[in-house]
C-alpha cells in the first residue's frame, strides 16, 4: 500500500514538473532555420503568456535593433531586442538591416517579454510579431536567421535559456549559408566597430 501510494505521488508530481516547464517556455520562434524541418510561422502560443507581454505597435524602425513604438495603452516608448546587436549606421548592411526590421514589425501587432530597461531608457525585450490567425514570429531571431544580425552573446542572460541556444544556432546557419550580412568574408562585428569609433574620438 505505501509502496503504490509512494508511486502516485511520485507520478503525480513529475507531471506537475512537466507541466510547469512547458508554461515557462517561451513562445515558439517563427524562424524555419535553413535545414530544418520547422514551420515559416509558428503555431499558436500560449494565450495567457501572450497578454501577460506588453502589447504595442511599431511607428519607427531606428536600425536592425530597435524601434520607437506605442503601446495600447498609448505609452510612446523605444525598445531595442534583446539578444541581437545588428549593424551600426555605418557599416555595411545597415540599411538592408534596419529595412527588414521594418517589413517585419510594420503595421503588427506586437507583444514584448521586458527583459529590463537600459541606460538609454529603452525597454531591451523579446518581440513577438503577432500574425492576424494568433501565429507568432521572433523579430530578434528573424534578423539573425536572414543574417542581419549577430547573436549578441555578451548579453545572453537577457534571453531564456532555450532561445540562446536557437538564437546560436541561427547564426551559425546563416553564416554556414552566406545570408546577408555573412556574404562579407570577414564582417566586423557592431561592438568592434563600436569600441573603434570610441578610440578614435
Amino acid at each position: 500500500m505505501i509502496d503504490s501510494a509512494l508511486r502516485r505521488l511520485l507520478q503525480a508530481l513529475a507531471a506537475i514538473a512537466l507541466l510547469l516547464s512547458c508554461a515557462c517556455q517561451p513562445p515558439d520562434a517563427g524562424t524555419s532555420l535553413p535545414g530544418s524541418r520547422g514551420p515559416a510561422v509558428a503555431t499558436r502560443p500560449d494565450t495567457r503568456e501572450l497578454q501577460a507581454m506588453l502589447a504595442a505597435r511599431a511607428v519607427h524602425v531606428q536600425d536592425g535593433d530597435s524601434f520607437v513604438a506605442v503601446a495600447d495603452d498609448g505609452t510612446r516608448l523605444t525598445v531595442r531586442l534583446s539578444g541581437i546587436d545588428a549593424p551600426e549606421r555605418r557599416q555595411p548592411f545597415a540599411d538592408r538591416s534596419r529595412r527588414n526590421l521594418r517589413d517585419l514589425l510594420e503595421k503588427q501587432s506586437l507583444r514584448i517579454r521586458v527583459a529590463k530597461t537600459d541606460r538609454f531608457g529603452r525597454i531591451v525585450g523579446e518581440v513577438y510579431v503577432v500574425r492576424p490567425d494568433e501565429r507568432t514570429v521572433d523579430a530578434g531571431l528573424e534578423q539573425i536567421a536572414a543574417g542581419f544580425a549577430w547573436y549578441f552573446r555578451r548579453y545572453a542572460d537577457d534571453l531564456p535559456p532555450p532561445l540562446r541556444d536557437r538564437y546560436a544556432q541561427a547564426e551559425s546557419r546563416a553564416r554556414d549559408g552566406g545570408a546577408g550580412l555573412w556574404r562579407d568574408p570577414k564582417p566586423e562585428p557592431p561592438w568592434d566597430f563600436r569600441r573603434r569609433g570610441s578610440r578614435a574620438r
